[in-house]
């Protein structure tokens, strides 16, 4: 009898345990791929487990992890004196996917973008495309997918899929015939069903959430994809099932946990992963990075792009001691130091005048026609706030809010922006963006990376240098750390950075 079968796919492999001594080997496994958090209960903080990266499938027992792990997970297996004979091993190679024709007529790529296309058509299985924001990494990936010729996925958070499915008709003329969009399960299982029913011969282009796949997998475990259609297509059989010959993963860094988990159960000939230069908060998710994303796959343009003024501005808090409770929590939290001034009216008011006086004077009394700016808050409830108060002092000027569910087209009618980081700090194309003002204190070098990249290089107004206003009250002592970490961290990414103190404002 073996100790356990082994079965490998294209960015995954399985283990069945079949021994008690392979159960053990592999739990201990599994203990290093449990990512711990700071949770606060009974008023103290405690190291508890958060998410695991790896799965574990309720229907048959197996073991699934990332394919870029087995070495580590075989040198530990050997460690404990198991030795190839004691497991049966079964390769799958998936399916190259449907041939199409796909063209990019109206545009070409950059120097610095050929070679990264390049590299990415030369790799096996999985290659990532990690450049800085605006270094047009969209359209490197449809010219990969018109190399490649097969037809072809995207997937990326649903909030995107407006971008995507413009991105599929502006630069390939892909027609609605030729695209599905499947930005939610049900979504999925009607591709399905229309799959088995009539073909989708036309199709070239699919654009599949998050969410989508995230639901897919836990409805198969569950048993609850009897009735879809889908009912026995296991999560590694649908790319085959679809003829997908090439997967693209936007803007992959964020929700990474899921976009990992996803790829525990990813069987196709090759994956693209786009996104920002990746930046570890620690030695465990470092290692998560390694493992997904491994340095070798990796390609970034040689140079960075360098275009943008950083002003730091700082204040002070006038009543000082309205913060005693909340600067006595460890945790640092901007949402928390938001309600704090939301709850006090008198401090509320000084705050809503001081971004008021800062957006006239640096943007609105020397404003070019046709630019906008976007602010950034904790909040959505502060957004809304900072937007009514903003509405009565300037009502010449368009001014909305940008959050969850609203359509882009605000981005691109606006003159001033409200949002939040998780909304409109990655993955967002402002045309005319000239400013930021960032009142969001982070110690994220993601976040921060891709707030400063929302601006873009203004090659039609040589005149005028893009602007990112960081806001940081010096009362507070995290907001300072944080602000020193992210003046280090952009100085090679920006043309200088100053300071602006206003003194005492809230």
């Amino acid at each position: 009898m073996v100790d356990g079968d082994i079965c490998y796919y294209s960015h995954f492999f399985t283990i069945l345990p079949r021994t008690p001594g392979v159960r053990v080997a592999l739990r201990e496994f599994l203990e290093t791929l449990i990512e711990k958090k700071l949770t606060k209960k009974r008023g103290k903080f405690h190291m508890e487990p958060a998410c695991v990266y790896a799965a574990r499938s309720k229907r048959d027992g197996t073991y699934s992890m990332h394919i870029n792990e087995w070495d580590s997970f075989w040198y530990h297996m050997s460690q404990r004196g198991f030795k190839e004979h004691h497991f049966t091993f079964t390769r799958t190679e998936p399916k190259l996917g449907v041939p199409v024709e796909l063209e990019i007529k109206d545009f070409v790529p950059w120097d610095n973008q050929v070679p990264i296309i390049d590299f990415a058509i030369d790799q096996d299985k999985q290659c990532c495309i990690t450049t800085q924001p605006g270094g047009g990494k969209t359209l490197m990936f449809l010219f990969i997918a018109m190399a490649i010729g097969r037809r072809f996925s995207v997937q990326t958070m649903g909030g995107w899929e407006g971008r995507w499915l413009e991105a599929f008709h502006t630069y390939m003329g892909l027609k609605v015939e030729e695209i599905r969009s499947c930005c939610g399960a049900s979504r999925l299982y009607a591709l399905i069903r229309e799959k088995k029913k009539t073909g989708i011969p036309n199709v070239k282009a699919i654009f599949i959430s998050n969410g989508a796949i995230r639901s897919y997998i836990k409805n198969y475990e569950l048993g609850l994809d009897v009735g879809t259609g889908a009912e026995g297509l296991a999560p590694h059989m649908l790319y085959d099932f679809l003829g997908i010959g090439l997967r693209g993963v936007d803007e992959t860094h964020r929700e990474f946990h899921a976009n990992f988990m996803a790829d525990l159960h990813c069987h196709v000939p090759k994956t693209v992963y786009l996104t920002g230069t990746l930046f570890p908060r620690d030695e465990f998710q470092k290692s998560r990075y390694e493992t997904m994303l491994p340095h070798a796959i990796r390609k970034e343009a040689d140079k960075l792009r360098v275009y943008t003024e950083v002003i730091n501005v700082l204040y002070n808090l006038k009543d000082p001691h309205l913060f005693d409770q909340f600067l006595k929590v460890s945790v640092y939290s901007h949402n928390e130091f938001e309600k704090v001034i939301i709850r006090h009216k008198p401090m509320l008011d000084r705050y809503l005048l001081a971004i008021y006086n800062r957006l006239l004077d640096k943007w609105v009394l020397e404003r070019i026609e046709g630019t906008r700016i976007l602010v950034f808050t904790g909040l959505i409830e502060m957004g809304q706030l900072m937007l009514e108060y903003l509405r009565r002092r300037m009502p010449d000027l368009i001014i909305n809010t940008f959050n969850a569910g609203d359509d882009y087209v605000i981005l691109e009618t606006s003159d001033i922006i409200l949002s939040t980081v998780l909304k409109a700090g990655t993955a967002v194309d402002i045309s005319e963006l000239v400013q930021v003002h960032n009142t969001v204190a982070s110690d994220s070098p993601n976040q921060n990376v891709q707030t400063l990249g929302r601006l873009r290089e203004l090659k039609h107004r040589p005149e005028v240098t893009p602007e990112y206003h960081s806001y940081t009250c010096l009362d507070i002592p995290k907001q300072v750390t944080y602000q020193e970490r992210r003046d280090k961290l952009f100085r090679p990414r920006v043309v200088k950075i100053r300071e602006d103190k206003l003194g005492r404002l809230i």
